[in-house]
């Protein structure tokens, strides 16, 4: 059996990876916390570009994993291939 969590984290893997995005979904509040943060970061030329995104766990149930993933990953890729500014990531020095 497997959780709206679960679910959630699986299905927004699946749609980002096409899109090269590297996905993360993050339960908030320990164990007992009911908010996701689901983020997701693009890559290129030393510079990362994020979007993040809460979201209740009732909110899952209730709209569905498959529904919250895809409405997450449109936003992103709007947010990611417009966002003018940049953050810089630093390289680690060998």
């Amino acid at each position: 059996m497997t959780t709206p969590l679960n679910d959630l984290t699986r299905r927004v893997a699946l749609l980002a990876a096409p899109l090269g995005f590297t996905v993360t979904v993050r339960l908030l509040g320990g164990a007992r916390g009911s908010r996701l943060e689901l983020k997701a970061t693009r890559s290129a030329s030393g510079e990362a570009q994020e979007y993040a995104r809460q979201v209740t766990l009732g909110v899952v149930e209730s709209r569905g994993a498959a529904e919250v993933a895809a409405d997450f990953i449109r936003e992103a890729r709007v947010a990611l291939e417009h966002t003018v500014t940049s953050v810089r990531v630093r390289r680690a020095r060998r």
